[in-house]
């Protein structure tokens, strides 16, 4: 067995980082890591934002269309006023009254609900066109606006065509 001197022994090499090294690579990847976590965060929050607002709109519009298709399809609009509308119920031939009073729109008493979160109906305004007196027809201006929580607000205007009491013609227009 022979033993080798210093000088035939390969000099130690070094195999590793060094303390400063690790904590500057630590450094940098906690600051990309954080980055990457703030817009990951930014990125869904605007993701739940946007999604929250196309509810509210969707609701929006899906009440009015019903209130809407209503009037379009009614035998003859009894009455209505600004915030306030009566009709004869195109299915079952009741009278059916849409009215808003400031905090809340209702259907024969009942509070017609908005399915949005958070969502509550704020306005809901009526405006007659071609009502001269003796018209067959009358031409209605609905406006219909939602907002929530957090302060997003959606309208929904809709013009419909009606026949007035004691109108004959089967026959509907818009």
């Amino acid at each position: 067995m022979t033993f080798n001197t210093i000088k035939e022994m390969k000099p130690f090499k070094r195999c590793g980082v060094s303390i400063i090294e690790l904590t500057v690579a630590m450094a940098i990847s906690a600051v990309l890591l954080s980055i990457l976590f703030y817009t990951w965060n930014t990125f869904n929050f605007q993701i739940a934002q946007r999604d929250h607002v196309y509810s509210l709109r969707d609701e929006t519009i899906r009440i009015a269309e019903e209130i809407t298709t209503n009037i379009r399809r009614t035998p003859s609009v009894l009455d209505y006023s600004l915030n306030s509308i009566r009709f004869i119920s195109p299915t079952h031939g009741d009278t059916v009254e849409y009215r808003f009073d400031g905090e809340q729109l209702s259907r024969n008493g009942k509070t017609v609900t908005n399915r949005a979160y958070g969502g509550e109906i704020t306005s809901f305004e009526i405006r007659g066109h071609n009502t001269q007196i003796g018209s067959e027809h009358i031409l209605l201006e609905i406006l219909l606006t939602s907002s929530d929580r957090r302060d997003n607000r959606d309208t929904v205007r809709s013009i419909v065509g009606s026949k007035t009491v004691g109108d004959d013609d089967n026959k509907f227009w818009w």
